[in-house]
């Protein structure tokens, strides 16, 4: 355990420009610093120790930080918070460091771009590296998950993204790389958050959540099923392989570090005999220990920040935890379960996925054999969504029977599934419907929505809604070609909302001359009934 002379807010590896391997950053309030690896004490123990850098690293601009850092790789640059948790600024590969959203001098709830974006009580930050920075901001009842555009500086809100229970803020962010999903907890529940829509349509950017593990509203910890799993006080969270996630909890006058699976179940690996405090950060070294950056919580209502215990701790070892004589002189190892193989020791459980995607370099994808809760879909185009299966299930009677062992997929674990013949924007809306209970599709995209919300046997909800949306759609110009398809998919609803509504336009309909002749002409001949009858009502 490394003492530190001020207060430190995060750690964050990022890689040596154009060179192999990575430097190792800790982000203290008025500084930083690098985190260097000494000379084993013991090689034949192969334990390592750890010191920070003589030396300030060198930097061209104001800094001072706040709680929460992250690396970004599109932009190769380090985000951090600025400023009583109201700014986002950057530091870039030459260590200069700008304004990116947020004000230092004025806070709030804003979306815009750059300074006109304004934060509130920003307490975590998590890069997608796609050129997003997922945003932990507000306290209690104004917790939102926000979106920064690191290329345009552009911020918005995640709608729907505010946790169930009010008073329980969000209180860390990690982004699973291979599954595509942000990992968001509070102080006593860890979900996934998928996220929908765009910026230029109605609805915006929304959020979708799933509890995976713990409670939104009860603070007890129990290892075992994902009913009994519950968390006491979490500081932080770190995304690692195989949808696993660390986990950095209060018990009692311990920190624990629990290994969490993909269905929420979890085991304890490590405690820390001390209070952690206010644990901002954690971060996997390029050899593989976890580091811990945190500020002790203060004993004394007299003392000040700058007074309060500060130090980074490092797990290293292997699958058995050996700590270090002086990184960790407080962490107890636990013995791991006797079916844990040494493969599964903590630097590869958090090893980052390589290019190759989702299966390690072993050609084994699932060491822990837990049957994963998100399932990506295929469609044509080369598109892939990925949703939570029992989502899936939940909501759509085709995916019920599809994904059921057994079912038309094949194997029911498989962690990915192929839909032939959907059209791919359409399965995008309806994917938002099945998180969201509402569906907002532009006019063009309609008609195919609605034949696949069909095949997939959605709830009648949804096909009400898209019906809605149909009839709203419909013009004199296209209503009888509107009546043609809807005819040709036995939509009875739509076809006599449509008749009324045709009958309303008569005058307009037949000033089309031709183009509403041959119209009903093809009505005629797919129902000869129905296209008699307006033929009468149109004369």
């Amino acid at each position: 355990m490394l003492a530190l002379p001020e207060a430190a807010y995060s750690v964050v590896t990022r890689p040596l420009g154009n060179s192999s391997g990575s430097q190792t950053l800790i982000f203290l309030k008025r500084e930083i610093r690098e985190l260097l690896e000494v000379s084993a004490v013991d090689s034949d123990a192969g334990v390592k120790n750890f010191r920070l850098s003589e030396h300030r690293l060198p930097v061209a601009g104001t800094y001072e930080c706040e709680p929460a850092a992250v690396y970004e790789s599109t932009s190769d640059s380090t985000f951090f918070v600025h400023s009583c948790g109201t700014s986002i600024k950057r530091l870039d590969r030459d260590n200069n460091i700008s304004l990116v959203a947020g004000s230092e001098a004025r806070a709030g709830s804003v979306d815009g771009r750059g300074g006109k974006a304004l934060f509130k009580h920003i307490s975590s930050l998590a890069a997608d590296g796609k050129g997003n920075v997922f945003v932990a901001n507000g306290c209690r009842r104004e917790s939102r998950i926000r979106v920064l555009r690191v290329r345009t500086g552009e911020v918005v809100t995640l709608r729907g993204s505010e946790p169930p229970r009010g008073d329980s803020p969000w209180c860390a962010l990690s982004y699973d790389a291979a599954a595509g999903v942000l990992v968001a907890a509070t102080g006593t529940a860890v979900c996934h958050v998928l996220v929908y829509g765009s910026e230029n349509s109605s609805l915006g950017l929304c959020a979708a959540m799933q509890l995976v593990a713990g409670s939104w509203e009860e603070d007890m910890m129990v290892e075992g099923s994902v009913e009994k799993a519950h968390f006491l006080n979490i500081f932080t969270i770190l995304a690692g392989r195989d949808s696993r996630v660390l986990v950095l909890d209060m018990i009692l006058e311990e920190t624990a570090v629990h290994m969490m699976e993909p269905d929420g179940t979890f085991r304890t690996v490590a405690t820390f005999d001390f209070d952690a405090g206010d644990t901002c950060s954690m971060a996997v070294l390029a050899g593989g220990e976890l580091a811990l950056c945190t500020y002790g919580p203060s004993h004394d209502e007299d003392e000040g920040e700058d007074e309060r215990p500060c130090f980074v701790a490092v797990i290293s070892g292997g699958s058995g935890f050996v700590p270090s004589s002086e990184a960790l002189a407080g962490l107890r190892p636990l013995a791991p379960p006797a079916e844990v193989s040494a493969r599964t020791a903590l630097p590869d459980l958090l090893a980052v996925p390589t290019s190759g995607g989702g299966e390690g370099s072993d050609g084994d994808s699932g060491s822990s054999g837990a049957r994963s809760p998100l399932v990506t879909v295929r469609v044509p185009g080369g598109k892939a969504f990925v949703a939570h299966r029992s989502v899936l299930a939940a909501r759509s009677e085709y995916f019920k029977t599809q994904l059921a062992e057994g079912g038309g997929f094949g194997d029911s674990g498989a962690a990915e599934v192929t839909l032939e013949d959907a059209h791919p924007e359409a399965f995008g809306h309806l994917l938002s419907y099945l998180y969201t209970g509402t569906v907002a599709v532009p006019d063009e995209l309609l008609r195919p929505t609605v034949v696949l919300a069909g095949r997939l046997l959605l709830p009648a909800d949804c096909i009400a809604q898209l019906t809605v949306q149909l009839l709203a759609a419909a013009t004199p110009e296209s209503v009888i070609g509107d009546l043609v398809w809807a005819v040709q998919h036995g939509m009875t609803e739509l076809v006599q909302r449509l008749q009324a509504y045709l009958l309303r336009k008569r005058k307009e309909v037949k000033a089309m001359g031709p183009q509403a002749c041959s119209g009903l002409t093809a009505l005629l001949a797919l129902d000869q009934g129905l296209g008699a009858e307006l033929m009468m009502q149109m004369m």
